[in-house]
């Protein structure tokens, strides 16, 4: 089976655009046009939509303290930031101050990219 992602109209044309681009081919779309409408026309930026734990644990690393309010190109949610240095401090990378515990330190550097 094939895995599920949510779309946007934009990525949607783009990846149409991709058929028959180098040889004759063709884009088959399953889904009723009237649904193409209702997707969102483009795509929000990845950080407005991924867990920000490894950037967040970058951040740190590189010594900027307050993550919260550090100048993003596309700035994600509070909400956002907040869940990514609870999942850091429930790893046991970040401490009560939420600076970079021992763990955190050597973390940045053998992390799976999981959370």
């Amino acid at each position: 089976m094939l895995p599920q992602a949510p779309v946007s109209q934009a990525s949607a044309r783009q990846r149409a655009g991709r058929a028959g681009r180098t040889q004759p081919g063709c884009c088959y779309r399953l889904y009723t046009e009237a649904s193409f409408h209702a997707l969102p026309l483009t795509t929000p930026p990845e950080i407005q939509r991924a867990s920000l734990a490894w950037p967040v644990l970058q951040l740190k690393a590189l010594g900027v303290d307050d993550v919260l309010h550090f100048d993003f190109v596309s700035p994600p949610s509070v909400a956002s930031m907040l869940h990514g240095l609870e999942i850091l401090y429930s790893l046991g990378a970040l401490d009560d101050q939420c600076r970079l515990t021992p763990e955190g330190e050597v973390r940045p550097i053998m992390w799976n990219r999981q959370y």
